[in-house]
Parts: structure tokens; C-alpha cells; sequence
């Protein structure tokens, strides 16, 4: 699985373990909100109860649609010199650049995985 993979080359594979969802697991993909709704049934937690950190528009959509709430990642540097136009379907609950921000909103999340 690419996912798991890339997680592992950065050393963050030990965190998801078996909380590791993928597209491949629905019948639908973004922008369906199948995979996260999928997310939250497996990890027996209510949708609004859900945090989904997303870097794309179509991943912004997908997180709404469930009912969670949806932070936007504008750090990467895929977006980079890119305007972050947000259509009305698409404006994220918050926005952070970096992890030191994202703390900054949400200390209380310091250190739990």
C-alpha cells in the first residue's frame, strides 16, 4: 500500500497502524465522503466528532459532505506560488501553514496520535 509506505519512509508508520484508510477500501472516492464516513464507522466515532486535514479542494469537498470538520493544509510545497482559491463548497472550517500553527489552534491535540 503507497500509503502505508510513505508513512514509513518518514517515520510515521507506527501511528496509523491499523487506522490506515485508503481509496481502495470504497466504492467511491473524493469528493464522495465515503472513505471518511468509512473512517469513522471503523473507528466507531461519530462524523461530527471527526477531524480531516486536507491539502486539495476535492479532499476539502469529500470532508464537509461527511459532516466532519475540515482544516486546510496550505504548507506543502506542491502549493507553493499557487492562489488558494476556495469556492463556496469548498471553504475549509480553518486553515493552517505548518504544524507549529496547527498547535498553536489546537495545543489540546499535542502529542496524541
Amino acid at each position: 500500500m503507497r500509503a502505508a509506505k510513505s508513512l514509513a519512509m518518514v517515520g510515521l508508520g507506527h501511528l496509523a497502524g491499523p487506522r490506515l484508510f485508503t481509496s481502495t477500501m470504497v466504492a467511491r472516492g473524493k469528493p464522495a465522503p465515503d472513505l471518511f464516513l468509512h473512517a469513522a464507522q471503523h473507528m466507531q466515532t461519530d462524523p461530527t466528532r471527526c477531524l480531516v486535514i486536507e491539502d486539495s479542494l476535492t479532499g476539502i469537498r469529500a470532508g464537509l459532505a461527511a459532516g466532519m470538520t475540515v482544516w486546510r493544509f496550505t504548507g506543502g510545497s506542491h502549493l507553493k506560488n499557487r492562489a488558494l482559491d476556495e469556492p463556496e463548497d469548498t471553504r475549509p472550517h480553518n486553515r493552517f501553514a505548518s504544524f507549529a500553527d496547527f498547535y498553536d489552534i489546537a495545543p489540546d491535540l499535542k502529542g496524541q496520535a
